[in-house]
């Protein structure tokens, strides 16, 4: 009978020891999804306030960005009736991930031609290029041909 009682003390004790560990990692995870919840808060109020700020910026480059086409002015350009850069034309394809761009003359000649990963970055290249023949039409530089060796 003292063997039975000697194994009721232990199990109770050991019942009481695993009650202590299970209190004690219950609190502890209380804790965790208290500082888990407190950081996906912080971090939610972070990414609306970037959100914020990038449509805020997006808004006022949308103002500042001229939508009205801006034609050169004659008197400053020196220029041939078949080539009037007010009159080139500018294309953008999709072609697959890419897009394609070209600048052409009024006459099919193409000036330029050039892809890019994006819309927006086809554009600003067709762009650049449009504005390097307006350049060189005006005299102001020389068209540079590179060759790789």
């Amino acid at each position: 009978m003292a063997c039975s009682f000697q194994m009721d003390a232990e199990l109770l004790t050991r019942s009481r020891s695993l009650i202590d560990e299970t209190r004690r990692l219950k609190a502890t995870h209380q804790n965790i999804q208290t500082i888990l919840k407190d950081n996906h808060e912080a971090l939610v109020a972070s990414s609306r306030a970037c959100i914020a700020e990038s449509k805020r910026l997006l808004a006022r480059l949308a103002i500042e960005i001229p939508t009205a086409a801006i034609k050169p002015n004659p008197a400053e350009v020196r220029t041939r009736p078949d080539r009037n850069p007010a009159m080139l034309s500018v294309r953008v394809v999709e072609d697959g991930l890419r897009f394609g761009w070209s600048i052409h003359t009024p006459t099919k000649e193409v000036l330029g031609r050039g892809t890019a990963e994006t819309e927006f970055d086809a554009r600003v290249e067709a762009f650049r290029a449009a504005m390097d023949y307006i350049n060189q039409l005006k005299g102001r530089s020389e068209l540079k041909i590179s060759t790789l060796h």
